[in-house]
């Protein structure tokens, strides 16, 4: 931890800076409920969201004939079938007025559009069926439940990526704090049951979706180091403080500890969860790469990447764009 603040403090000192858990394997509840709250107890919660290295677009308005009663039932009738087979129980806003997680009412929650922690970032979320949905993740259901007598739930959110068009199963597992922390389901067939019933309605509504050709990408710790090892840039500025955080010592220790979060990986410090690296999988050939001090919003850095070349597209340092000094 001392070595990583030591060469972020040196990156903050050669550049100026302008303005412009956890999660669950391939059966739901395989991982503690406590590690995604360990992230959320130390992160401050603010409804800021962190300035970003790519926009994402505006939301695509869509009509009522999108997701209705009739696409409740079939997913109500699709989770009766996959709950019995994993040996456990959901109550999802497909069946109920509401449901509750750990005091988070949902869909009251998304009644107004929310920042959450999603693949370790700041992003907005919405109610697909309110008139004024708006976010990046628009949702169209959410469940909870678990196995039986399982000390905490997990919250399943069903919601459309309008980034890429694609449908997609949030879970979370946060047990404390004010903000909750979503990683993709690793779960292929729940993933494969809403993308089903999601891709239909689509189809009739006159919209355009298609399945995430990441959905079933999972790092491990070498290919996350060595891609972290890789980070170039044709930017001096950039390629400077990529050295500086990977080059210089920080990787080469190999004293990380790694979890699966499916199109997410994290490298966790030796001295837990205070530091850490998350790795996120984007659908465009990229990804986003964040090294984060859990105590501080928004990540210390952030690159941009393209997976064919590795060169960092977009480079920020605790939220603002890096350039040279003599700029």
């Amino acid at each position: 931890m001392k070595k990583i603040i030591t060469i972020l403090g040196t990156l903050g000192a050669v550049l100026t800076l302008v303005a412009c858990h956890h999660a669950e394997q391939s059966t739901p509840a395989s991982q503690p409920a406590t590690k995604q709250g360990q992230v959320a107890s130390k992160a401050k919660r603010t409804a800021t969201s962190s300035a970003s290295a790519t926009s994402t677009p505006a939301a695509p308005k869509r009509n009522s004939d999108f997701w209705s009663t009739k696409q409740d039932t079939e997913l109500k009738q699709f989770m009766q079938q996959w709950q019995q087979q994993m040996g456990q129980r959901f109550t999802g806003t497909y069946a109920a007025a509401s449901v509750n997680y750990l005091g988070f009412i949902y869909p009251q929650r998304l009644d107004r559009t929310v920042t959450e922690h999603v693949f370790d970032q700041s992003q907005t979320m919405g109610w697909l069926r309110r008139a004024n949905h708006r976010g990046r993740f628009q949702v169209a259901a959410a469940a909870v439940g678990g196995k039986p007598r399982a000390t905490y739930p997990m919250l399943y959110l069903f919601a459309i990526d309008t980034k890429d068009q694609t449908p997609i199963v949030l879970i979370s597992q946060t047990t404390n704090g004010g903000h909750l922390y979503f990683y993709e389901t690793q779960n292929a067939a729940l993933r494969a049951g809403f993308a089903k019933i999601a891709l239909k309605a689509a189809q009739r509504a006159g919209q355009h979706e298609h399945i995430s050709p990441v959905s079933n990408w999972h790092w491990t710790k070498a290919s996350a180091l060595a891609y972290l090892r890789r980070l170039d840039s044709r930017n001096a500025a950039v390629q400077a403080a990529a050295v500086a955080v990977t080059e210089n010592g920080v990787l080469a220790n190999g004293n990380w500890t790694f979890y699966d979060a499916g199109r997410t990986g994290q490298l966790i410090s030796a001295k837990g969860w205070g530091t850490y690296w998350s790795l996120t999988k984007n659908s465009d050939g990229t990804t986003t790469c964040l090294l984060r001090d859990a105590s501080e919003q928004p990540p210390n850095v952030q690159f941009e990447v393209t997976d064919a070349t590795h060169l960092i597209r977009a480079g920020l340092h605790n939220g603002k764009p890096i350039v040279s000094r003599n700029r």
